[in-house]
């Protein structure tokens, strides 16, 4: 893709991304539910970038996983592992040293220029090149890679990619590999584990259930439910002939974030009896509901 044109050093840097299918032959033993499983589908990029803005661009990419894991609530159960080659192991990686030690000595700069808390972890590189290693335990205790930024010098130099410099002479770029918030796959199963289930409510796939105590409700359930879905609150309603006891055990086996039961005295005084999940009840107008859960919302607070 970056071949099919000439690049200027103007156009630097070039940045591709996808969400890229993938397909790993994982031995017998191996796969874990949705931990490691063997398709899966990754949230990959690959940017190409001048020697002289490789620094910068990686603070960059970092700055952004950063984001990724403060946006899923991940900041406090990870850690930052800067993966190193073992140049003694000559047959995992390509040798060069000069670009060997120039990447990991950038990196290794980024990484104390923004301050990121890590460890050093030698012989974890990949072949081609130093890697930022996000890591987290699962449940079982068993650590896993949620997210990684490498610095590939060697690629560039195999498919031959240049770019014309301020000289007007051609140059390689370095190339960053990046995932924001890794594999789908493995991200929701740490999710579901992070959160037992109880997502917050800007995650969650139902937001609040409305449940009606008897048909004579189903109206004024019916008018909620409707305003709600078009302030883009994912709601259910449960119009079901099951008793309300039935209705708010289901919800409560569900980890909906709220409920709103409605019976005689809603219909009359045009409120919602909410609950939330943590056992929290009130009793609240429409208006002060949506505004409330908007904003939890757009917050993001659990």
């Amino acid at each position: 893709m970056f071949q099919r044109k000439s690049w200027s050093y103007k156009d630097l840097p070039v940045r591709y991304a996808e969400i890229a299918d993938y397909n790993r032959y994982e031995q017998s033993g191996e796969l874990m539910g949705m931990i490691r499983v063997r398709k899966f589908q990754l949230t990959d990029a690959h940017v190409f970038v001048a020697p002289e803005g490789l620094k910068e661009e990686f603070k960059d990419v970092c700055r952004m996983i950063i984001e990724g894991l403060n946006g899923l609530g991940f900041s406090n159960i990870v850690s930052y592992r800067f993966s190193k080659r073992d140049p003694k192991n000559t047959e995992k990686y390509f040798q060069n040293d000069e670009l060997w030690n120039t990447a990991e000595s950038l990196m290794q700069e980024a990484l104390d220029e923004l301050e990121l808390p890590y460890v050093t972890a030698e012989d974890e590189a990949a072949f081609y090149g130093p890697k930022l290693d996000v890591q987290a335990k699962n449940v079982n205790g068993k650590e896993d890679t949620l997210f990684t930024a490498q610095i590939d010098f060697l690629l560039p130099e195999k498919f031959n990619i240049e770019y014309t410099s301020t000289d007007g002479t051609k140059k390689r770029p370095v190339m960053i590999h990046r995932s924001t918030i890794g594999a789908l796959e493995r991200t929701f199963a740490f999710l579901i584990e992070h959160y037992a289930g109880e997502f917050p409510t800007w995650l969650s796939p139902v937001q609040v259930s409305v449940l009606p105590i008897s048909d004579k409700h189903l109206s004024y359930a019916q008018e909620i439910y409707s305003t709600l879905k078009k302030h883009n609150i994912r709601t259910e309603l449960d119009d079901s002939n099951e008793t309300l006891g039935k209705k708010v055990r289901a919800w409560k086996i569900s980890k909906t974030p709220y409920s709103i039961v409605l019976g005689d005295n809603e219909m009359k005084e045009k409120t919602l009896a909410v609950e939330h999940r943590s056992g929290i009840k009130e009793s609240v107008s429409l208006s002060v509901f949506i505004e409330k859960i908007s904003k939890e919302i757009s917050n993001r607070t659990y």
